[in-house]
C-alpha cells in the first residue's frame, strides 16, 4: 500500500506538495496513524506550531478514517459524526474529513448495478446525479433536501419502468 499526505499551497494554481509518503504491506489503522503522527510531530518541529488542517480527503476506507480520527484526536467515528451533525448550519465547515468524490461515486456506481439490476443505464445515471448533488451540497439543509428528493424517487414504483 502506498500512502501520501499532500499539502495544498495557498498560491493559486500551485501544485500540492507531498508532506509524507509511506509504502507498507499493512493496511491497518495503527500503521496509517503512525505515519500521520510522524507528520504531525515533524510539522511542529519545522513550523513551530501544531498541524491544524482545514480538510483531510480520503477514500471510504474505515481504516483510513479511524487513523485520521485517532491521529488528530477527534474521538471515535460515532462521536465525530455526532459532533459534526450537531453543529449549526453556519458551522458546517467544521468537518475535517471529506470523502474523495471519485472513490465515493465509483462505489455508488458499482452498488447501483448490484442493488438495482433491472434499472436501465439512464436510470442509474439519475441515481448517480442525485449522489453527486449530495456530495456537492452546501450545508446540511441542502443535503437533507436532496436526500429527501432521492428517497422519494427510489420509493417510487416508476423507478424501474
Amino acid at each position: 500500500y502506498l500512502y501520501h499526505a499532500l499539502v495544498y499551497q495557498r498560491v493559486s494554481g500551485a501544485p500540492p506538495l507531498t508532506a509524507i509518503s509511506m509504502l507498507t504491506k499493512r493496511n491497518s489503522t495503527d500503521t496509517i496513524e503512525s505515519m500521520l503522527a510522524t507528520l504531525i510531530v515533524n510539522y511542529r518541529k519545522v513550523v513551530g506550531k501544531a498541524l491544524a488542517p482545514k480538510c483531510v480527503v480520503t477514500d471510504h476506507s474505515f481504516t483510513n478514517l479511524n487513523a485520521i480520527l485517532a491521529a488528530f484526536q477527534l474521538g471515535d467515528l460515532t462521536t465525530y459524526l455526532d459532533r459534526v451533525w450537531a453543529l449549526p448550519e453556519e458551522e458546517d465547515h467544521f468537518s475535517l474529513i471529506k470523502l474523495c468524490k471519485a472513490h465515493f461515486m465509483k462505489n455508488i456506481a458499482v452498488n447501483a448495478k448490484v442493488k438495482f439490476p433491472k434499472l436501465k443505464p439512464k436510470q442509474r445515471r439519475l441515481i448517480m446525479a442525485y449522489f453527486a448533488a449530495m456530495t456537492e451540497a452546501q450545508g446540511k439543509n441542502e443535503l437533507y433536501a436532496t436526500f429527501r428528493d432521492f428517497a422519494q424517487l427510489i420509493q417510487s414504483p416508476s423507478i424501474e419502468e
